[in-house]
């Protein structure tokens, strides 16, 4: 059995998603450093196999460290592939010139190796970059993630785009990401329809919202899969040390 945890760590500020909580401005320039222990810490209690780390920062002020390797070490996975979410061209090229900002992407880390890297770049959007990656286990399987707008109509371009991208893909796709899908699982339809994807959500949990974590009550965290792969478990964890909750597969 394998075991894939997807997770919107927030850049490890600490923010469980309470309005007045985004006020502190100061956790985007410094974050308390006991957050980045206590998600190390519950991830793993559930000893995950692949995660996806969505808004994670790799060596600005904030960090102070490439938290991808970081998180990898001390979860003892030893392969990281990472990039900045923000494209080189077109006015969110500035992006990579701001200090901060320069240092802000997604990543996966994997107990497997991680091939076939490539970088996928939608076409609008702030946030544009999708990570393609490969295990074998020993049947190759593919692995996106994906961080969508916040925009509805930008966001319905990105999913349109990125239902392309698994309909080339020829083996076994496992899709997850932060897809901000505020009105609901209606938004990416058209994606599972078109694609052999599943949303396995109803094999162990009732409650599937993710977002945000104090109260969760929209559902925009997710992890698709391709028919062969046999979902074991698929439920969101609770924990509240970011403003998503983290969400949870086995498969075999």
């Amino acid at each position: 059995m394998v075991r894939v945890i997807v997770y919107n760590i927030g850049y490890c500020q600490g923010i469980s998603g309470n309005w007045w909580q985004y006020l502190k401005f100061w956790t985007t320039f410094f974050h308390p450093r006991k957050i980045e222990r206590s998600i190390i810490e519950e991830l793993k209690k559930h000893n995950p196999d692949i995660i996806g780390l969505i808004e994670i920062d790799f060596g600005s002020i904030r960090s102070r460290k490439d938290m991808a390797n970081f998180f990898a070490r001390n979860l003892n996975m030893g392969y990281v592939v990472q990039k900045i979410k923000y494209p080189k061209k077109g006015l969110l090229k500035l992006f990579h010139l701001i200090p901060i900002l320069r240092k802000q992407g997604n990543a996966i880390i994997s107990k497997y190796p991680l091939e076939n890297i490539r970088y996928h770049h939608l076409s609008v959007g702030t946030k544009r970059t999708v990570i393609e990656a490969s295990i074998k286990i020993p049947k190759k399987i593919t692995i996106l993630l994906a961080h969508l707008a916040l925009g509805k109509n930008t966001r319905l371009i990105q999913i349109k785009e990125l239902t392309n991208i698994v309909k080339k893909i020829k083996n076994s796709v496992i899709l997850m990401g932060d897809f901000n899908t505020f009105d609901g699982k209606k938004e990416i339809n058209d994606l599972l329809i078109n694609t052999n994807l599943n949303d396995k959500y109803n094999i162990s949990s009732k409650n599937i919202n993710t977002y945000p974590s104090f109260t969760p009550n929209k559902r925009i965290d997710y992890i698709l899969t391709s028919n062969k792969l046999k979902v074991k478990q698929h439920k969101p964890l609770k924990l509240k040390l970011s403003d998503h909750l983290p969400v949870l597969l086995d498969f075999t």
